[in-house]
């Protein structure tokens, strides 16, 4: 985790601000609040949302490339 946390966090976030840990929308103590209590700053939800969003895309372009060689396989040994 920490190398995807290296590579998609903003920089010099990954150890800090990226480690906002998820909490249940109706919480009483949220994200913001856990921000605040540990490195005074309010965003720490959007640093972590946006590194998500980066490797969810990341991982989309893998699984479709994959499946492209797969399939691509599939037809050389069949044909």
């Amino acid at each position: 985790m920490a190398w995807f946390r290296e590579t998609y966090c903003a920089p010099g976030t990954a150890g800090t601000l990226c480690l906002v840990p998820i909490y249940p929308a109706d919480a009483e103590y949220n994200e913001t609040d856990w921000c605040l209590e540990f490195y005074q700053a309010t965003n720490c939800t959007q640093i972590r949302n946006e590194a998500q969003i980066e490797l969810e895309d990341m991982l989309m372009a893998f699984y479709t490339a994959n499946l492209v060689w797969g399939i691509l396989g599939i037809i050389i040994v069949s044909g």
